[in-house]
């Protein structure tokens, strides 16, 4: 039994903290001046900055890939979300990741968000492997009401296991749940077993559509160099996001819990910089958004920091997905990896700690039947195929951030609580273990942040009008048409200019080969020569390069273009056609979307004006009354002896059954009528008792 705590004792402790709906570019360590996040860059800088880190596109599917360990499209998660009234959830046969890490003697607790659904307790949090959760089972509310409005419907979402909680109405959603994790932090006994605790924020998500930025006055004031006022409100959101990532670290510093923890920092998919739920956020340079198949969507800001790791202060383009950390994680806590069964994600610690290749090679990011697109990365090389919203999501948005009046403040970075709490700790290690104890310094920054830098610039290809357009669509700066076209026709017939794009197009399969090919030698055909001579001299390559998902499939080399904007399916024909077979080949294993129509009953109005789940109290309920009826029919049908003679014209039987069966009719309609009754003003909202905080 000792033997057993003291093996417990070293497992390490596993800290996830996910912020929703935060843009690539949102992260100052990104390079943008214009949100400054120094506790979130500090955890970077002291740890690994995951710069190739990529996520399903929406909340629930990406929550769903990181708790299972699977692509959503292996789980039926893979389209849109669940919607507050729909009765479904993350399928009950797949096992989570707190369900595993319990079951070798973790403490786990959950914190924030949910969004996988709670139409019955068994797809609740505390039903799905957590000891304890405090927050909302929604996709969103209002950080101060703790209310979800979906359409008509308005209930109050605030729970403590299954037990709605009012003790925090009233006060920042962020600041609840920053002191609910560094309450766990104080309260942990860590002779008892580690820690698993999975921080889901609502930051920087938005609230209620008729009030969706919603930050403390105080810190909105700090942005007023931001002109877009959603955007400072938004900006101020961050902030306080940021500042969450101080605390818990400074918490786990004060309980002695950093020698012995992996901290991780992500978002779960791209900023919604226009459209639904839109908070304004950057994904710049990349393009698309959250919900979109485009790196805007896909590629997540992320950051890995622990004692464990031996080769730190490293900007990582290891690719990794979402699904890899079940498979990770569970490998850096000394479990054995085949204990988790069939799943998509890759155990990525050995790579993480030695720094060596990364041995993920594929993404098969969706394929969404209903939405019609697909997309899948192989190496370096990206196909994409139809689009989400018809393709609305398309373009490059969001603001650069890069501000010459701004400046990149490192004295905040270096005085942030994370960086003074992991400081603190390293000098500690650095008086009684070898190794690289060492703090960041501003040169460590600098490079860091240089080499995370993700840069879109083409200086074969936009001379001669080729690459078009503005990074930010919100600038609304597209270069003039005739520009263009009088650009390409400068070069139409110039031998020069074919030679340099050839090269540079033979450079990049070079750099970045596929399949079997080395690439190292590579050079086109003559025949391919010519087919792109053709496109050169006809003025067509610009409109080769241009990607219209919905009438054509697109092919690019993310490495090369990490902004998507050089189209090589016609260059690279065979890529193309090996990259359709392989979906063709993914999509025979995809299944069906779960998602479900809306369930009147979860209407909060029938439930006390609260979210709850209603397919465990409503069709109870329904199922009582149906019971009863049932035992009452059924007690008066055993009555009558059911021969000829009872249905005998004019018996006394007969009239007997003719008021049963009027009773019975009685019965339904009273059951009928109080339903009616019930839902046009169910319990009523002067009934509704809140506890005191």
């Amino acid at each position: 039994m000792l033997n057993n705590v003291l093996a417990q004792s070293r497992r390490p402790n596993i800290i996830l903290i996910l912020a929703d709906d935060l843009g690539w570019n949102d992260v100052s360590f990104h390079g943008s001046n214009q949100i400054p996040t120094p506790n979130i860059d500090a955890l970077a800088y002291n740890g690994i900055m995951l710069n190739s880190h990529y996520v399903p596109a929406l909340c629930t599917p990406s929550r769903a890939s990181l708790l299972t360990g699977k692509y959503p499209t292996s789980m039926g998660m893979q389209h849109l979300v669940i919607l507050s009234a729909e009765p479904w959830g993350l399928p009950l046969e797949e096992t989570l990741m707190p369900q595993h890490f319990k079951r070798q003697g973790y403490a786990t607790h959950a914190i924030g968000k949910w969004h996988l659904g709670f139409y019955k307790k068994e797809y609740t949090p505390t039903y799905r492997g957590f000891d304890t959760h405090f927050g909302y089972w929604n996709g969103f509310q209002d950080y101060y009401a703790h209310t979800m409005h979906a359409g008509p419907l308005k209930g109050y979402d605030m729970r403590r296991g299954l037990d709605v909680d009012y003790s925090s109405e009233g006060l920042y959603s962020t600041d609840v749940f920053t002191q609910e994790a560094v309450n766990l932090i104080h309260n942990h006994n860590q002779t008892q077993g580690p820690m698993f605790l999975y921080v889901s924020h609502l930051a920087p998500h938005t609230g209620n559509p008729e009030n969706p930025f919603q930050a403390p006055e105080e810190e909105i004031l700090k942005h007023q160099h931001i002109a877009d006022p959603e955007r400072r409100v938004y900006a101020a959101m961050v902030t306080k996001l940021d500042e969450s990532v101080g605390k818990i670290v400074e918490a786990l510093k004060a309980a002695d819990m950093l020698d012995n923890s992996i901290i991780l920092f992500m978002a779960d998919n791209g900023a919604p910089t226009y459209g639904i739920h839109s908070n304004r956020g950057s994904n710049w340079p990349l393009r698309g958004m959250k919900e979109s198949p485009w790196e805007g969507g896909v590629r997540g800001a992320a950051a890995l920091w622990s004692p464990l790791l031996q080769h730190t202060k490293r900007v990582s383009n290891q690719m990794m997905h979402m699904s890899d950390w079940l498979p990770t994680l569970y490998s850096a806590a000394g479990f054995n990896v085949s204990d988790l069964g069939h799943i998509d994600g890759m155990d990525m610690w050995s790579t993480l700690v030695h720094n060596t290749e990364s041995p993920r090679t594929e993404i098969f990011h969706n394929y969404d039947e209903r939405e019609i697109y697909s997309a899948l990365v192989m190496g370096s090389w990206k196909f994409v195929e139809g689009s989400a919203q018809f393709g609305d999501y398309d373009e490059w948005y969001g603001e650069t951030g890069r501000d010459e009046n701004l400046r990149y403040d490192i004295d905040k970075v270096l005085d942030s609580d994370v960086n003074r709490a992991l400081r603190s700790y390293l000098s500690e290690k650095n008086t009684t273990e070898a190794g690289d104890w060492n703090p960041i310094t501003i040169n460590t920054i600098y490079s860091m942040r240089e080499s995370s830098l993700v840069t879109c610039e083409y200086p074969v290809f936009s001379p001669y009008g080729l690459i078009t357009g503005n990074h930010t669509k919100a600038a609304g700066q597209v270069e003039d048409e005739a520009v263009v076209t009088s650009a390409i026709k400068l070069i139409q017939g110039a031998s020069e200019a074919k030679e340099k794009i050839l090269w540079e197009l033979e450079r990049i399969y070079r750099k970045y080969p596929f399949g079997d090919d080395t690439g190292e030698n590579f050079k086109f055909t003559k025949e391919e020569e010519k087919r792109i001579g053709d496109l050169i001299e006809s003025g067509n390559l610009r409109k080769s390069f241009k990607c219209d998902p919905i009438g054509a499939i697109c092919l690019f080399n993310v490495l090369a273009d990490p902004c998507e904007r050089i189209n090589l399916a016609e260059i690279f024909p065979k890529i193309k056609e090996i990259m359709e077979e392989r979906l063709i080949e993914l999509k025979k294993s995809v299944v069906k979307p779960l998602n479900q129509g809306n369930d009147p009953l979860s209407d909060p109005d029938l439930h006390n004006g609260t979210w709850a789940n209603w397919g465990d109290t409503e069709r109870d309920k329904i199922s009582e009354l149906l019971a009863s009826l049932k035992d009452l029919l059924s007690e008066r049908l055993l009555s009558f002896p059911l021969d000829t003679a009872v249905l005998s014209p004019g018996s006394s039987a007969g009239v007997e059954i003719s008021k049963w069966c009027l009773w019975c009719l009685g019965v339904a309609a009273v059951i009928l009528l109080m339903s009616a009754i019930r839902r046009m003003n169910p319990f009523g909202r002067d009934l509704k008792k809140k506890k005191t905080s």
